[in-house]
């Protein structure tokens, strides 16, 4: 008997041991997850930020991985009559279609096929595609290079035909003989041509990583717990000297059997093991309590504790805040606004000349884009464009403008109101103006693509901490 207790003792030990060994595993494991996924989206925020390519280097290169996501320029002809739509698919939470037309390129025989875009579908004429304009002659996109859209389940084998599920490009380039490169290239810019471009961005789940990993690292600690509690701790207590009863021999072992009569047990001894044994009871349920509520308590704190990203603003916050000034701004269609009409909305503005150049035009898609990517809360932000010059608005800009509010101000009322930073132009900024009305945060000049994400996150937070007080709509 004395043997098989040890035995005991030796296998629980290894059990033990062996599910710590297996946390402790599975949480290294989850960390290293997550850091091959950070160096993936790194390595994707850094091709985007780089030079725009020339089209001319996609046709020299042989192994085009290494310049993928990599913004390019591309002249050519659209070859309209081989255009696709992909079904299925997912944009600002409504689903339609993306469209890919080849594209083939100037001066060369090469095609490559672009993503255009998306379209909404008509769910009534389930086989009627939508309107998309595909201009004649030569024309000039620019986009980042990509792989083929990622795959959807389909049942059996591919379907053909104007709209399908997946692009399987050996295929397509056999049904249209086609000389295709082997990738992609996925158009950016203003909505135009019928489509929307705002593409979603890869969520690589990282948070998810290092809560895992947090969890695990917490199971095996407790183990670890359990096992010194009941087999060190535990047993040195019961034989100790306040607990004589505990300290005498298990009765499942083995004893000696003497032909003595053993008296009676002390009252004092049997109130003191009854008051431990009621304590030990208490202890085992909550340890049983702490085991099944460890993962979600793991999860949380994960998630509002240690969560993986920084915690202090990007932006720069104004102090003291500036109030929105009492101006008259005139509309588009000539009316006359006051700009503290604006006040009970988030207001996410840019600055910029009539003409708007390249960085205007960045600034406006960044401003859609930020706001159409918070989601649910994105009716709590308006995107604004106030132009600083008297130069008309380009009609073709217009199209892209129907959701956001822009208002012609005097340079003068500007320059009184909002500020840049030091050795920059109004015109490089972003500024971020609360419902109250006051100009509070101004974000960096000449934001970086890796920079966006940050911004997107200062006005979650911003939204988060308004939640009890701020309402969406005005």
């Amino acid at each position: 008997m004395q043997l098989d207790s040890k035995r005991k003792l030796l296998l629980l030990s290894l059990a033990a041991l062996l599910l710590a060994a297996l946390g402790i595993y599975l949480g290294f494991w989850q960390l290293g997850r997550a850091a091959q996924k950070e160096t993936l989206q790194a390595t994707i925020q850094s091709q985007a930020g780089k030079k725009t390519l020339d089209q001319q280097v996609l046709l020299d290169v042989n192994d085009v991985s290494s310049l993928l996501y990599q913004p390019v320029r591309l002249t050519g002809q659209w070859v309209s009559q081989s255009t696709i739509y992909l079904d299925n698919r997912q944009m600002e939470g409504k689903v339609g279609f993306f469209v890919l037309t080849p594209l083939r390129l100037e001066g060369s025989d090469k095609v490559i096929v672009v993503q255009r875009g998306w379209a909404q579908r008509n769910f009534e004429q389930r086989e009627t595609v939508p309107l998309v304009e595909t201009p004649s002659g030569l024309v000039q996109i620019e986009g980042n290079i990509a792989l083929s859209p990622s795959k959807l389940y389909e049942p059996g084998q591919s379907a053909k035909g104007l709209i399908r599920q997946n692009l399987d490009m050996q295929a397509f380039r056999g049904e249209t003989g086609l000389p295709l490169l082997n990738f992609t290239v996925r158009q950016t810019g203003l909505p135009s041509e019928g489509l929307r471009r705002n593409w979603p961005a890869v969520n690589f789940g990282i948070d998810k990583h290092y809560g895992y990993a947090f969890q695990w690292f917490g199971l095996s600690a407790l183990v670890i717990a359990l096992y010194l509690w009941f087999q060190i701790f535990r047993r040195t207590i019961f034989r100790s000297k306040d607990f004589p009863l505990m300290s005498k021999p298990h009765a499942n072992e083995d004893q000696p059997l003497g032909l003595t009569v053993h008296s009676m047990p002390n009252p004092q001894d049997l109130d003191a093991a009854g008051a431990y044994r009621t304590s030990g009871g208490r202890w085992k349920m909550l340890l049983v309590l702490l085991v099944c509520a460890a993962p979600v308590i793991a999860s949380y704190f994960t998630y509002y504790v240690v969560r993986p990203e920084g915690r202090r603003n990007f932006g720069q916050l104004i102090d003291p805040q500036q109030p929105l000034p009492d101006v008259q701004a005139i509309a588009l269609d000539g009316s006359k606004v006051n700009l503290r009409e604006l006040k009970g909305q988030w207001l996410l503005v840019s600055v910029a000349g009539g003409t708007c150049d390249d960085s205007c035009t960045r600034h406006l898609y960044l401003q859609r884009q930020l706001r159409e990517g918070l989601g649910k809360e994105k009716d709590r932000l308006d995107w604004v464009w106030l132009v600083s010059d008297d130069i008309p608005v380009a009609q073709t800009l217009r199209p892209a403008l129907q959701t956001a509010t822009v208002l012609r101000v005097a340079p003068a009322d500007l320059q009184r109101w909002l500020k840049p930073q030091e050795g920059a132009q109004l015109s490089q900024h972003l500024f971020l103006v609360d419902p109250i009305g006051n100009w509070m945060m101004r974000f960096p000049a000449a934001l970086a693509n890796d920079q966006v994400p940050q911004v997107k996150r200062d006005i979650e937070r911003l939204l988060r901490a308004s939640a009890f007080w701020d309402n969406e709509g005005r």
